[in-house]
């Protein structure tokens, strides 16, 4: 099974020995034959695809229900660069009383990082509830539910839990990741027009934040393009597709 839109190099290796090369979009990676390849998706964790109370889940997460919701998480350590743009990007929240203001971050900060990134905001003077910052979020499906937008990295998975529950995303891709293979995800996911990409290491970053964020909230229907465009890409019965692709190979060899 191929989680990405570039293929890793074990499968590369594999796929000249295995019966069925399963992946996760269509088309499949030039590498795979196409008479031994299925398109099966990536299976997302059960809990994820449970519907959740939206006004429950932000009370979970003690948000303000009138705000607009931007879910940010950077993997489960965190993520430096990604906390520094969202540092600058409270920074200009902060002084806007217009569209942009009308946003609060849901912010998986990682472990490690939390302290130093509560101390910064505290230094900015801007109160603890103005946000909800936490070390790590366990309950993703609640957090998903509170979710108007997402900013996360494009690992396969994440991408699938997004578009399975159709949300819509601001994809920063991990710069050293092997062979740039999530930048190609999130570019793949951009061109659905289900995401916007922005780049690490853009100087521009935050600016582009905000420009995007008071865009959206004076023009909420935007969101929900890009949510419905999310929502066809994706697979929420990958993992019953997947199974039946083994099963299949099984039964074949008894």
């Amino acid at each position: 099974h191929e989680q990405n839109v570039h293929a890793g190099s074990a499968n590369r290796l594999l796929k000249r020995f295995a019966a069925r090369i399963a992946v996760a979009e269509e088309p499949a990676p030039p590498q795979f034959p196409k008479g031994k390849t299925v398109v099966v998706g990536n299976p997302v964790r059960a809990e994820m695809l449970i519907e959740h109370d939206r006004a429950e889940a932000r009370r979970y997460f003690r948000l303000k229900p009138d705000r607009l919701v931007c879910l940010c998480v950077g993997g489960s350590q965190g993520a430096a660069g990604l906390n520094q743009m969202l540092l600058d990007l409270i920074g200009r929240l902060a002084h806007l009383d217009g569209n942009g203001g009308r946003w609060q971050l849901l912010w998986s900060t990682g472990t490690n990082h939390y302290k130093p990134m509560m101390e910064a905001i505290e230094k900015m003077a801007i109160g603890p509830e103005e946000h909800a910052l936490t070390p790590f979020i366990e309950k993703m499906g609640q957090a998903y539910a509170a979710a108007d937008l997402v900013l996360a990295r494009s690992g396969a998975l994440t991408l699938a839990e997004l578009t399975a529950l159709g949300k819509p995303s601001i994809l920063v891709p991990l710069p050293t990741s092997a062979a740039g293979h999530q930048e190609k995800n999130a570019r793949r996911i951009e061109a659905t027009g289900a995401a916007v990409v922005l780049e690490q290491d853009d100087k521009q970053g935050a600016e582009k934040l905000e420009a995007w964020l008071g865009d959206w909230a004076e023009h909420p229907e935007k969101l929900m393009t890009m949510a419905e465009a999310s929502r066809k890409l994706g697979k929420p019965g990958a993992a019953g597709e997947l199974a039946g692709v083994v099963l299949e190979l099984a039964g074949g060899r008894r």
